[in-house]
C-alpha cells in the first residue's frame, strides 16, 4: 500500500513537475525507505533470535544474510562412497611413495646410552596427591574408569584410594599393563 502511494506519487510529480508534487513524493518515498529499513531489520532480529541455542545455525543464518557460503571444498565425484576410495587410494600412494624416498636413507641407530635404573621411588603423600588431582584437567576419556570431573569432585574420598594405588605401584617398582593404555585421536587442523 505504501509502495503504491510512493509510486502514484512519483508518477504524478514527474507528469506535473511543482514543487507541492516533489515534497510530496519525497515525503512518501522516505516514509516507504524507514518502513522497509524497520522490516528488515525486524527480519533479521526474529532470524537471529530463532537460532541463539543453536551456533551451527547462527553462523549458517549469518553467512546466509550476508553472502558469505563458503563452497563445498570436496572435489566433485559421483557418489560419496566412490569419493572415500579416491582419497583412501590418494593417501596410501602417498604413503607408498614416502616409504620409498626413505629407503634411500640408513636406519638410524640411535647411540648406546648408559642410564641409571631407579631402585626405588619416594612414596607420596595425600597432600601432593591431592593437589595433582585439584590441577588436573577435567577431561575425561573413553578409557578412564571414572570421570575426571566426579574424582575432582569427591577429591576427599578418591585421594586416599589413588595415593594407595600410586604408593604400591613405588614400592613394587611395577606400573600395571592397564595404566599403559593410551587413546590418541588425530585432530585435522583447518587452514
Amino acid at each position: 500500500m505504501l509502495k503504491t502511494a510512493t509510486r502514484n506519487a512519483e508518477k504524478r510529480w514527474q507528469k506535473h513537475k511543482t514543487d507541492t508534487n516533489f515534497i510530496k513524493f519525497r515525503n512518501l518515498r522516505n516514509n516507504y525507505k524507514r518502513h522497509l529499513e524497520m522490516n528488515k531489520t525486524s527480519y533479521v532480529h526474529d532470524k537471529i533470535m530463532s537460532c541463539s541455542n543453536n551456533s551451527r545455525a547462527l553462523y549458517q543464518t549469518v553467512a546466509r544474510l550476508t553472502g558469505s557460503m563458503k563452497s563445498n571444498p570436496l572435489p566433485e565425484s559421483t557418489s560419496d562412497a566412490r569419493l572415500a576410495d579416491d582419497f583412501a587410494h590418494y593417501f596410501y600412494n602417498k604413503i607408498d611413495k614416502i616409504r620409498l624416498d626413505l629407503e634411500q636413507y640408513a636406519l638410524f641407530d640411535p647411540p648406546h646410552r648408559n642410564v641409571t635404573k631407579v631402585k626405588s621411588f619416594t612414596a607420596l603423600d595425600e597432600e601432593r596427591v591431592s593437589k595433582m588431582i585439584m590441577k588436573s584437567k577435567p577431561t575425561t576419556g573413553h578409557l578412564d574408569p571414572i570421570p575426571s570431573s566426579l574424582i575432582k569432585l569427591h577429591c576427599d574420598i578418591f585421594t586416599p584410594i589413588i595415593l594407595s594405588i600410586i604408593n604400591a605401584s613405588f614400592s613394587s617398582c611395577k606400573f600395571h599393563t592397564s595404566w599403559k593404555k593410551c587413546c590418541s585421536q588425530t585432530i585435522v587442523e583447518k587452514d
